[in-house]
């Protein structure tokens, strides 16, 4: 049951969806530099929450301050697989993590159940850097 969607149904909702994920993308590294594991339960999957809060463990106390100085992203596509959609958005832009400047080219793999209400949750990352 792996049915391609490859895009949202108008233009308007693929960009809301881009901009939601752009904006995600921020709030997500706010919440790493923070270790704010509450704010990263709010918007990805129960396995990827418990990985982050692994790394988050392993990290220790150290502080970070990340800037996104430039984010782009496009959707790469959507599936159906099985009960649940599966989009997956690329991101490329430049970050400044404590001084120091990062290049960001990861897909994010988010997901949302077919029948149920909920937005979709950040369910893995794919680094290419």
């Amino acid at each position: 049951d792996h049915r391609d969607l490859h895009s949202f149904p108008t233009r308007r909702s693929s960009d809301l969806f881009l901009r939601v994920a752009k904006e995600n993308f921020v709030k997500f590294q706010k919440a790493w530099d923070t270790g704010n594991v509450i704010e990263l339960s709010d918007f990805t999957t129960q396995d990827l929450f418990i990985e982050i809060t692994h790394a988050l463990r392993e990290r220790g106390a150290q502080n970070y301050e990340t800037t996104v100085l430039q984010l782009d992203n496009q959707l790469v596509g959507i599936a159906q697989q099985g009960d649940e959609y599966v989009a997956v958005v690329h991101f490329t832009g430049k970050l400044s993590v404590s001084g120091e400047e990062e290049v960001v080219d990861d897909d994010w793999i988010l997901t949302k159940p077919v029948n149920k209400e909920g937005g979709w949750l950040l369910a893995g990352v794919s680094g290419k850097a």
